[in-house]
């Protein structure tokens, strides 16, 4: 199974550079690419989107809080969320992820880490 992996490094720049009006722009183009990509999936391919750290506009420098994840695709339970979003996400199935529980998460679905029982 592959994996394609994008980053998309405008919306972390336009924070850096305390340009909120910018920054809202490439989340907008970044929100219509995922769409467009979305509508194209096969149906047995997995979706999933992270930000790998916030950069408030305030601060310009990257800090702490929690981002959003979702994945979607076969053998995902979908939940109530319908926003992609800080607030949303925060309530969402898959819980608080760190981003190592993120990533092994995907490898396990596409198979290449066999879910262990662990005894204690």
């Amino acid at each position: 199974m592959d994996m394609v992996y994008v980053h998309v490094k405008a919306p972390d720049v336009k924070g850096h550079d305390n340009d909120p009006f910018e920054k809202v722009k490439a989340i907008e183009m970044f929100d219509q690419m995922v769409g467009l990509i979305a509508k194209q999936l096969p149906e047995n391919v997995y979706m999933a989107l992270a930000a790998d750290h916030s950069t408030p506009c305030e601060i310009g420098e990257h800090t702490g809080e929690p981002v959003p994840v979702v994945i979607s695709g076969p053998s995902i339970r979908r939940d109530r969320i319908l926003q992609y979003n800080e607030l949303d996400c925060a309530h969402g199935g898959l819980g608080h992820l760190t981003g190592n529980e993120f990533v092994r998460t995907l490898h396990r679905l596409m198979g290449y880490v066999k879910n262990k029982v662990i005894r204690r």
